[in-house]
């Protein structure tokens, strides 16, 4: 997983001692969990990444010829926690594939598997072409004697029992024979270097490949692909400042690589770096002047379906909010990270900054986000934003920040990236945003990421200030005193409230007296003023959602950005009509929340009828529409016909100078007609966007922050005017 441990002590006069021999302590301890951890089988997802993985290799190693490849290596890129190390390992024992693992990590670095024992040789400096062939030829020879050794002793298990050995570290009995292996390399390079001749040792790079592929033929592995030399944590390899760096003298070096035969043989670099072309470059950037239109590189490797392999679907909201429960969703990553800190550790993953990461613990500091980046990777896994593909800021937030990344093309310069529903980063961006000072500091970049093109919603400008205003919300009615804890501090934002108190925040105790009818219903015993909302990020669907699929988002503490063009709503906030927190909550005890978000300047409330362009009959149909438009039925939701619950509908219109808000029940207007809804569904309509009809802004930054919102509904460049506008 190539994962670090990070915790946080209390700094003081004369602690400075006590508290290294701690961070020792729970660094040694944490080490060992991702060290067994690394060993752990994890529930296999819907299609075997494993087997989709081994097919790629094997395709690529079975066509490498020097005259359609420039070398016979790919890549597998990826955001950190995904598993790609763990992958290597699986790759070994469930497909017999021999391989030489190297990590490259540094030293210093409290990952793991740990850096190897062979890395300075390859990084330690700048080395020539020459060095590497030597490597790759030293390394064939040793492989052919070593893997005869090993087949002796355990020939079922021999891919499996080597690759132990390979990452096994000095508390390991493995460890010797390590250690002897790359002796043994090393003693051999020294040994072929001595002589100074570059052509001798191609020659003696090619027989000896040949020797070892015929050794190789013994794997109990029907398939031709026999052999993957992986590096791990490969960034070292590249040189930022010289594209002619070890990576480059490496790649070249494997040229030399023998091809054809019934046995053949591949490279692999892996790391999540800051751009996919540093491995496969586009070829008006590749520094060898070699690759040309018939010398192509291998496409990278990035499709790692492990998401959620280890969630188990729990029962009701007590055990759906707790840490234990939130870390087995998502990237395998978090269920390997102690329970006390990992809210902390994932606030610096998201930061890609110790030392913010800490202030913002310590709460003592001031924390300033300078970059774009960094304001992307707070607001990302909470809002669901879309990154330009062609933009410098996809590959720094795959690589520094744990965005994902979906899809690479063809010519590597366009990479699609996504913040899929992910519990503990929006826990911890929920921290990282409700940090003094910081929210004001994001929603700043956020502006500037949509006017330069950066960030490309789906949707207009005013369903993302939308679901600004709900996270606002939601966020400060957990912030109240009575929702605060010792037992759930750092992982409150993964609570329940009532409905009562999300729209207590969001618009008002005042103007939620409003909603006094819709929330006096019952259903299952229960009002739905008192029923529970549990959200502290969104996740986008491409789907209608029915009831089951809410229940499974309520249990995710997510809320639905709907798909394009859904019909009625933007977004739906899942409600459990449940008396306690250990109800068990099914499709029978779930409603919703609809919202419709515009940004419309001509709109408004019936108080201001005589602004409207149409008659007082017209602007009440208007009224109708709007109603008729967010029932269960239009929007697709109500599987059981007629919806059985109470629902309750929000139109948000912001573009209006207007203000106002307004309660209608499909009683009040007729709605019922067309719906079949009668009392069950309330509709609150919202004018304007204030401080006078949102009480969610934070009362410290109240005026920056209305200001920075209103910014973000005319953040467009229109592309012929070249003029921002209002989106409509």
């Amino acid at each position: 997983l190539g994962l670090t441990h990070l915790l946080y002590f209390d700094s003081g006069t004369g602690a400075s001692h006590l508290q290294s021999e701690v961070e020792k302590q729970g660094f040694n301890r944490n080490y060992a969990v991702l060290k067994n951890a690394f060993k752990n089988t994890l529930i296999k997802p819907r299609e075997d990444y494993v087997d989709v993985f081994f097919r790629h290799l094997e395709q690529c190693a079975s066509i490498w010829t020097p005259q359609q490849f420039y070398a016979p290596y790919t890549s597998l890129i990826q955001a950190s926690g995904t598993g790609k190390s763990r992958l290597l390992r699986e790759l070994a024992f469930e497909k017999g594939v021999f391989v030489v693992y190297i990590c490259l990590r540094d030293s210093e670095s409290r990952g793991y598997p740990k850096r190897s024992i062979i890395a300075d040789v390859l990084t330690g400096q700048a080395f020539p072409e020459a060095h590497y062939l030597t490597f790759l030829s030293a390394l064939f020879g040793v492989c052919s004697e070593f893997f005869d050794q090993e087949l002796r002793k355990d020939a079922e298990n021999i891919c499996g029992r080597v690759f132990d050995i390979f990452i096994s570290d000095k508390d390991d009995e493995m460890f010797e024979l390590q250690n002897i292996f790359w002796n043994n390399v090393s003693e051999q390079m020294k040994s072929q270097e001595t002589s100074n001749k570059p052509a001798s040792v191609v020659e003696e790079l090619e027989s000896r490949y040949n020797d070892l592929m015929i050794t190789l033929k013994k794997l109990n592995n029907p398939s031709s692909f026999k052999m993957l030399l992986a590096l791990d944590e490969a960034g070292v390899l590249i040189d930022r400042k010289n594209n002619k760096g070890n990576f480059y003298h490496l790649r070249r070096a494997l040229q030399a690589v023998p091809h054809g035969g019934d046995a053949c043989f591949m490279a692999l670099f892996t790391d999540t770096l800051s751009r996919v072309s540093n491995f496969s470059p586009a070829k008006r950037h590749d520094p060898s002047t070699r690759v040309g239109d018939g010398e192509r590189l291998y496409k990278p490797f990035y499709l790692l379906d492990v998401f959620d392999c280890r969630m188990q679907r729990p029962a009701h909201i007590t055990v759906s909010s707790s840490i234990a429960q939130i870390r087995n969703m998502g990237r395998p990553l978090w269920a390997d990270v102690d329970e006390g800190a990992i809210i902390e550790y994932a606030m610096e993953k998201v930061l890609c900054d110790r030392k913010k990461a800490r202030n913002i613990y310590e709460a003592e500091h001031k924390v300033v986000i300078e970059k774009v980046t960094e304001a992307l990777a707070i607001l990302g896994p909470r809002l669901y934003l879309e990154i330009s593909n062609l933009s410098q800021q996809a590959s720094e937030l795959v690589s520094s920040h744990m965005r994902i990344l979906r899809h690479v093309d063809e010519t590597r310069e366009s990479l699609a990236t996504t913040s899929p529903s992910e519990p503990v980063l929006a826990e911890a961006a929920s921290h990282i945003m409700n940090c003094s000072g910081i929210l004001v500091q994001v929603l700043d970049h956020l502006v500037s990421s949509i006017r330069n093109h950066v960030v490309v919603n789906a949707g207009d400008q005013g369903e993302l200030v939308g679901r600004i205003l709900c996270l606002l919300a939601i966020d400060k009615a957990i912030q109240s005193e009575s929702k605060q804890s010792e037992s759930n501090l750092w992982n409150m934002y993964s609570q329940p409230i009532t409905v009562q108190e999300f729209f207590d925040a969001l618009v008002g105790s005042e103007s939620c007296k409003k909603l006094s009818p819709i929330f006096a219903k019952k259903a299952n015993g229960v009002m739905l003023r008192n029923s529970k909302v549990r959200f502290n990020h969104f996740a986008y669907v491409e789907f209608t959602p029915t009831r089951l699929d809410l229940v499974n988002f309520f249990f995710r503490g997510a809320a639905v950005f709907c798909k394009r063009n859904q019909k009625g709503v933007d977004i739906i906030i899942p409600v459990a009509m449940v008396r306690d927190d250990e109800t068990p909550i099914t499709e029978k005890n779930v409603t919703f929340i609809g919202i419709q978000v515009r940004n419309r300047e001509a709109d408004g409330p019936t108080g201001d009828e005589d602004q409207q362009e149409g008659s007082t009959q017209s602007f009440k149909r208007q009224k109708m529409d709007n109603i008729f438009k967010q029932t269960a039925r239009y929007i697709g939701i109500d599987d059981c016909k007629p919806f059985p619950l109470p629902y309750l509908g929000i139109y948000m219109s912001l573009g209006v100078t207007s203000e106002g808000i307004e309660y209608n029940s499909t009683l009040d207007i007729g709605v019922t007609t067309r719906t079949d809804a009668k009392d069950r569904m309330g509709h609150l309509s919202i004018y304007g966007l204030s401080k006078n009809v949102y009480a969610c802004f934070n009362d410290a930054d109240s005026d920056i922050i209305e200001s920075l919102l209103h910014k973000l509904l005319i953040s467009y460049v229109d592309p012929v005017e070249k003029e921002n506008g209002i989106l409509w």
